[in-house]
């Protein structure tokens, strides 16, 4: 069925899809002439085969997180994601602390602002907007996307059925 989809987007979500390298490549080989999107959090290579449209969406875990450095933040593998065409890194922040941890990363690693985009952390409709309101200007200032979570503005935790 998914052959006969007209679909031209198919994004690999989840866990870390990164993990499951050959199923994706073999997927995209089969659904040739699609553009594929893939969300990472940084830490596993990016697919070394050319021959597909792979973009990637490049989340980071800052320190907040509470994940050990050395598991969230390989600088070698970050370099090579933005050396990848079509890759955009997105930074879950709430606060001046996260955004000055995402200035070290985009200077150490020489990543395009133009690249970056700043998510405001929060599920619940009122800490999100709290968060973006902390950030807007700050991100504006730095010439970073702002990245906007409709869902939660729309319906907030809700789960849709």
């Amino acid at each position: 069925m998914i052959l006969r989809s007209k679909c031209d987007l198919v994004v690999f979500t989840g866990g870390e899809p990164l993990l499951f390298k050959e199923y994706i490549e073999l997927i995209a080989k089969t659904l040739q002439n699609r553009y594929f999107e893939i969300e990472t959090n940084g830490t596993k290579k990016p697919i070394e085969n050319d021959y597909v449209n792979i973009g990637y969406n490049v989340s980071p875990k800052l320190s907040g997180s509470d994940n050990p450095l050395e598991k969230r933040y390989l600088p070698q593998v970050l370099k090579l994601f933005d050396k990848k065409p079509n890759t955009i890194f997105k930074f879950v922040c709430c606060d001046d602390k996260d955004l000055k941890e995402v200035d070290s990363i985009v200077k150490k690693i020489k990543i395009s602002k133009t690249k970056v985009y700043i998510m405001p952390e929060g599920m619940e409709w009122k800490k999100y907007r709290a968060n973006a309101l902390k950030l807007v200007d700050k991100v504006l200032e730095r010439n970073y996307n702002l990245a906007v979570r409709f869902q939660i503005l729309l319906w907030g935790k809700k789960k849709l059925k």
